[in-house]
């Protein structure tokens, strides 16, 4: 699991934020800051596992201005590791990596982020 810091300069437009050139099926989570491995589901905005290509993930939405966000990319499968690039694109401040963050549970992951997006879908 990968994690980005980045935060929203203004809280104007869209900000993309996307797997690209990856050789696994990445699942992608946007937390407001602080993310936390040990409650992977709080404080989580939106997840995606392959609005990208092919099974690649993306996220687009309009973040308020002003606050701290984390980016998370981890494999929709347990387990499973390799290569991806990571694109947050809009008016965002540069952001760091962070290390030394504990792998949760892809499941632990994956579950609850895919019922919160058929919850809101149904709205």
């Amino acid at each position: 699991m990968r994690l980005i810091e980045f935060s929203d300069h203004t809280g104007t437009g869209n900000v993309r934020i996307e797997t690209t050139a990856g050789t696994f099926d990445t699942f992608l989570t946007l937390y407001r800051d602080p993310f936390n491995a040990a409650s992977p589901t709080t404080n989580d905005i939106e997840a995606d596992d392959d609005g990208g290509v092919g099974s690649l993930s993306k996220i687009v939405r309009s973040l308020n201005g002003g606050n701290n966000y984390v980016a998370v990319v981890t494999s929709f499968y347990n387990g499973v590791t390799g290569n991806y690039t990571l694109q947050i694109e809009g008016d965002v401040r540069s952001g760091h990596q962070g290390s030394g963050v504990p792998e949760p549970s892809t499941a632990v992951l994956a579950i609850p982020a895919l019922a919160a997006i058929y919850f809101r879908s149904r709205k």
